[in-house]
């Protein structure tokens, strides 16, 4: 599932939809990053559920069109990013 995140540029302050909140990501949460991507992980997630929900989340992206996958970024810069 893809959610858009509102980051405020000038805060840092990150808005979080209302149904993450109520599913339990609030508080302190751990955010491993590598490159350009971020992975938020549940405060209450065991390591093999969010090693299960990673391979979810390639496959997703593996078979997400990539005009969606780079909506922002553009043609050209989709096709860079895959050189």
């Amino acid at each position: 599932m893809r959610i858009t995140l509102k980051i405020n540029p000038k805060t840092g302050v990150i808005y979080f939809p209302k149904q993450l909140v109520e599913d339990g990501f609030s508080g302190d949460v751990d955010a491993f990053s590598a490159g350009p991507v971020v992975v938020i992980v549940h405060p209450d997630a065991e390591e093999a559920d969010v090693r299960e929900g990673l391979e979810l989340v390639s496959r997703d992206i593996k078979l997400t069109p990539r005009f969606r996958l780079f909506r922002r970024f553009g043609k050209n810069a989709a096709e860079e990013r895959s050189e």
